[in-house]
């Protein structure tokens, strides 16, 4: 039951990397749009905005939650 506690936790750990990832890429495409968005205060939130649409941001955030779950359950099965 260890092993897949592993397994889950890496399965978590992709999800929330690709996450980050398309945070960061979110930004980008923003700050790419304008180079006044850099001082912008309001550029994390229309970066958040923008992964809302995405699919991509969905898969990944249900690949963190099965993740996660799935390495709480199967760590506590021990």
């Amino acid at each position: 039951m260890q092993i897949l506690g592993g397994i889950f936790g890496v399965v978590w750990m992709i999800g929330f990397a690709g996450n980050i990832l398309l945070f960061l890429y979110a930004e980008w495409l923003l700050i790419r749009e304008s180079f006044w968005n850099l001082i912008n205060p309001l550029l994390q939130l229309g970066a958040i905005i923008q992964l809302l649409t995405w699919p991509l941001f969905w898969i990944f955030v249900a690949i963190t939650l099965i993740g996660y779950f799935g390495a709480q359950y199967f760590s506590q099965r021990a």
